[in-house]
């Protein structure tokens, strides 16, 4: 709907959000009749927008190459965290924390689950819709170190992960994407775990400003690995409010992609 009003309503300023890459989406390649359409209407979306978005550096230059004639239009507008809901609680548990979706063409947390077993003096909590795929892989033999939340708000989420010894992210098996989890817990997790969603250097999210994470690699004996040189205590606090990556710092270039072309 947004789309069709953006094409054919000519009077209004319309910011196009390629949050998620469209043609260019290298995990879900179109084919066929639909390559056709949404070739057309990805096409005809970047020359009627005023202004072009994209959630990393990547994507925009991407994007940039396949529509040089309207590259200057495009812009990146990051993820960010709400500073008012870091608590600055740093407390710590023998938690490792995970919230979110594991749906696995793009988050595979099967090394992760394997590994889990053989780690029993950690108590591994999952929140939110990823549960169902922790419940589905352990069958009716859930370790007695795994706790399954099915829902917790975002204030409730941020808490989860300040209070956790550690906190797992989950890269995505798209290059092109930083999972936003990523910018969520850089100000409150004591420790993250970054299982790489693809064995590659080529992810953004390990250049960005501020992240510090223990890089794991998608295998089981990596995972085990990480987990075994956690130690009883983190490296380091919270980190508290994280001024790069606020809504409000993130915000600042897209007004000003804005301003300068109204």
């Amino acid at each position: 709907m947004g789309t069709l009003i953006g094409l054919f309503r000519r009077s209004n300023y319309w910011i196009a959000d390629f949050g998620d890459p469209w043609i260019l989406n290298a995990s879900q390649p179109r084919k066929g009749i639909r390559l056709v359409l949404e070739n057309f209407l990805e096409s005809r979306v970047v020359e009627r927008a005023d202004l072009v978005t994209f959630t990393t550096e990547r994507t925009r230059r991407d994007y940039a190459e396949r529509y040089p004639a309207h590259r200057s239009k495009f812009a990146v507008a990051r993820m960010g965290h709400d500073p008012v809901l870091v608590s600055g609680d740093t407390s710590s548990t023998n938690e490792i924390f995970y919230g979110g979706a594991l749906q696995a063409d793009n988050r595979d947390a099967s090394a992760v689950l394997r590994a889990i077993p053989q780690h029993p003096t950690w108590q591994f909590v999952f929140a939110g819709v990823g549960t169902s795929v922790v419940r589905d892989f352990y069958g009716d033999e859930l370790p007695s170190n795994v706790t399954l939340i099915p829902w917790l708000n975002h204030p409730e989420y941020v808490q989860a992960a300040s209070r956790a010894h550690a906190c797992l992210v989950f890269g995505n098996s798209n290059p092109q994407q930083i999972p936003g989890k990523v910018y969520q817990l850089m100000p409150v997790a004591q420790r993250i775990l970054y299982v790489q969603g693809m064995p590659t250097e080529d992810d953004e999210a390990l250049t960005l400003e501020g992240l510090d994470a223990v890089l794991v690699q998608p295998t089981q004996a990596s995972v085990e690995h990480a987990i075994s040189n956690l130690g009883s205590t983190p490296t380091r606090q919270a980190r508290g409010e994280s001024s790069s990556y606020t809504w409000e710092a993130v915000m600042r270039p897209l007004r000003e992609a804005v301003a300068a072309q109204v």
